[in-house]
């Protein structure tokens, strides 16, 4: 599957990010193209390193962690591996919305491990 997916990345065009991303793979912060075209092969046959992810956005300054889908899993590990820090699980578009307008007022009182 990695040699599959190699391949069909290859015809692709690959931009530098304009934000960070964090790799499941290293926990690396990843910058350039190439970085992440090599971690996205790599995860496919390696273990999710989470506590490393969050400790690296920790370290490069985030206090909020939201996770898309429909489950709190990730929410409710980023909440053990870091407690005190803002962490939402939302599942529609409407709570995402919703979400963001309460952040951007700045009205979050506690850390959550669900926005529903």
């Amino acid at each position: 599957v990695q040699d599959v997916l190699k391949a069909i990345m290859q015809d692709l065009t690959w931009n530098n990010p304009c934000v960070p991303l964090v790799a499941n793979v290293s926990g690396k912060m990843l910058i350039r193209n190439h970085q992440i075209h090599q971690e996205l092969i790599a995860q496919i046959v390696n273990p999710v390193r989470w506590v490393t992810c969050i400790e690296t956005l920790l370290e490069a300054g985030c206090d909020t962690f939201i996770e898309l889908g429909s489950s709190q899993v990730l929410t409710r590990l980023t909440n053990r591996i870091a407690p005190g820090m803002k962490a939402f699980a939302v599942d529609t578009p409407e709570k995402v919305a919703a979400l963001v307008e309460t952040l951007q007022g700045g009205a979050i009182q506690e850390t959550t491990s669900s926005r529903n």
